[in-house]
């Protein structure tokens, strides 16, 4: 995957609700699903399934908030490479890869020294877990259930 398909999903997050009941009033158990889909065609929907049958009715679930939901504008979630952090490289260039698959981390390079600004404003060093880059403009959109002709 390339960096430009990691996209931040928070304003699509914002647009939906954890519930854990189905359009029909039954209860979900996730846990015990088997499949579950999601549609382009049902913005704001999940179906759940229990067995493997494809004769097996799927449970519908409506994980909007209440009201239309919006297009969103989604943004890549990284600007430029994530920098490894130096003990992770030491342990991705270890005899414990294969073989075959050596080269590929070999050439991975450690983290700089200089320290990087979160999409909030905090500052991280690079040796943290988590590195993330500024915000940045993109051409991702989410599918609307409004029709094209509404605007914001």
């Amino acid at each position: 995957m390339a960096r430009q398909d990691f996209v931040d999903i928070d304003p699509v997050r914002a647009q939906l609700v954890f519930r854990n009941t189905a359009v029909d009033g039954s209860k979900v158990r996730i846990q015990k699903a088997t499949r579950i889909k999601i549609c382009l065609q049902h913005p704001g929907r999940y179906f759940v399934a229990y067995t493997h049958n494809d004769d097996d009715l799927w449970q519908e679930v409506n994980i909007a908030k209440p009201g239309p939901l919006k297009a969103v504008k989604l943004k890549p979630l990284y600007s430029a490479r994530r920098e490894i952090p130096p003990a992770t490289l030491k342990d991705l260039k270890s005899d414990f890869i294969p073989v075959e698959h050596r080269n590929f981390y070999r050439k991975l390079q450690a983290a700089t020294s200089s320290p990087r600004r979160l999409r909030t404003g905090a500052v991280v060093s690079p040796t943290s877990a988590m590195s993330s880059e500024d915000e940045m403009d993109s051409n991702f959109e989410m599918p609307s259930a409004e029709s094209d002709s509404e605007s914001d």
